[in-house]
């Protein structure tokens, strides 16, 4: 089963994205922020990041550039959700080489189409 990182400030917002997941045979851990996410040792076992860009403390700019630039996760697909897009945003996101952008509110099905388009790209991902 493949495990995938959710980080996002908002509670609703996480366990929405985990049940869709799950019921899609994923294995799903949530963080309340991107600093909370690289407090864990075992970042390079998720097999995708889905990370919020407005979050107290580390922003999703921020946590996607310490993943993309570290070479123990940079292989890691992310899946960028926001709720407030914009094109300057958009720009950032793909100049730090964000592999996918969503904007809230999520359509499940969606939300699984662009995982299931993601995860292949991935050799480090935990089967």
């Amino acid at each position: 089963m493949k495990r995938i990182a959710v980080v996002d400030d908002n509670q609703t917002f996480r366990f929405f994205v985990k049940q869709i997941l799950e019921l899609n045979n994923y294995e799903v851990e949530l963080f309340i922020s991107a600093d909370e996410l690289f407090k864990i040792k075992d970042l390079h076992t998720f097999a995708l990041f889905i990370i919020d860009y407005n979050m107290p403390g580390m922003n999703g700019i921020t946590a996607l550039e310490n993943i993309k630039f570290n070479p123990i996760t940079n292989r890691i697909p992310v899946l960028f959700v926001t709720g407030e897009p914009s094109r300057e945003l958009l720009d950032i996101a793909m100049r730090y080489k964000v592999n996918d952008f969503l904007t809230k509110p999520i359509d499940p099905d969606l939300l699984v189409q662009r995982v299931n388009k993601l995860l292949p790209m991935n050799t480090n991902s935990i089967s």
